[in-house]
């Protein structure tokens, strides 16, 4: 459709947006980035935009036996002005048969982070860090599919404690503390 608004000379940021469509601003830019629209006095300056549809990327959370529910998946991005700096932009969970998926992403290149109690932390393609990660790229009103996982089981500590006759109100508890004194 077209737009007109009255302004005063000056620059703007001018975006954009309509239901089921993410927020844009002109000439594509997204995250915090923008170009600025220069109106002159006298003038009206022309502008063109067009809307981008939400893209989507979807998989499979597995841990080698089997689909894990209940796994955060985190959905990184760019940080605008930092490069090689990456900050979580959106996130979902797997369902019962391991599946997730985001539904609305805005194009563009994401990073995945698969977290969930009992299993190791990881990012796509097993990387150990968000700057080791396997760029995602996805793309106006595209699913990206079958970007799964398969997490690790972390190794853990048990045991039992024998508590004396008669201390039968003692409450014991455990702590792991790590070789650089860190509570695990």
């Amino acid at each position: 459709g077209t737009f007109e608004a009255t302004v005063e000379a000056g620059s703007y940021r001018v975006c954009f947006w309509a239901e089921d469509y993410p927020y844009l601003c002109y000439n594509g830019r997204t995250n915090g980035e923008w170009d600025d629209v220069d109106v002159v006095e006298g003038q009206t300056t022309t502008i063109e935009q067009t809307l981008v549809e939400y893209g989507d990327i979807s998989g499979v959370v597995t841990d080698g036996s089997g689909p894990v529910a209940h796994v955060r998946v985190q959905a990184y991005v760019e940080t605008v002005g930092a490069p090689e700096e990456w900050g979580p932009e959106n996130s979902t969970w797997t369902e019962a048969d391991g599946s997730y998926s985001f539904g609305q992403l805005r194009p563009g290149t994401y990073r995945l982070r698969f977290s969930a109690p009992g299993l190791r932390t990881e990012f796509y393609e097993d990387a150990s860090a968000v700057w080791r990660a396997t760029d995602i790229e996805v793309g106006s009103g595209l699913t990206v599919a079958d970007v799964d996982a398969q997490l690790a089981q972390l190794p853990g500590i048990s045991g039992h404690i024998d508590l004396p006759d008669g201390a039968m109100d003692a409450q014991p508890r455990v702590r792991a503390i790590d070789e650089q004194g860190e509570i695990a």
